[in-house]
């Protein structure tokens, strides 16, 4: 089984999510059904990281680490990030050419460590 890594989203991430969050079939599994700009995306990245608990919202990249690089797969979010309650929702998209692989259950093993051991949630 490869290994998944957690990634946060970096410049040139961003023609790959904006490829799949502008992708209509994917907009089922989310909570938008509009495209998001560009400018929206570079925005989240630019917000990622420290400000995580401010915003409320933390996206990272889904990625399957070979020899010499990662291979970037899909989206794993957490939101509505309550620090007081201690517990988020939770959101992982595998693009449609990795799917049934069994990414999106090993990049959920990485988040729920992420979650519980850097941002002490529940």
């Amino acid at each position: 089984m490869e290994t998944i890594t957690l990634a946060s989203p970096e410049p040139h991430h961003l023609e790959l999510m904006e490829q799949w969050e502008n992708d209509p079939e994917n907009w089922e599994y989310g909570h938008s059904n509009i495209p998001h700009s560009r400018f929206t995306l570079e925005q989240l990245v630019l917000q990622s990281g420290a400000q995580a608990l401010e915003q409320k919202q933390v996206r990272l990249m889904v990625g399957i680490k070979g020899k010499n690089h990662t291979t970037f797969v899909g989206l794993a979010d957490l939101f509505h990030i309550n620090a007081m309650h201690r517990r988020a929702d939770t959101g992982i998209l595998i693009a449609k050419e990795h799917r049934q692989r069994g990414y999106a259950l090993n990049a959920l093993k990485k988040l729920m460590d992420y979650a519980f051991n850097q941002l002490w949630l529940q």
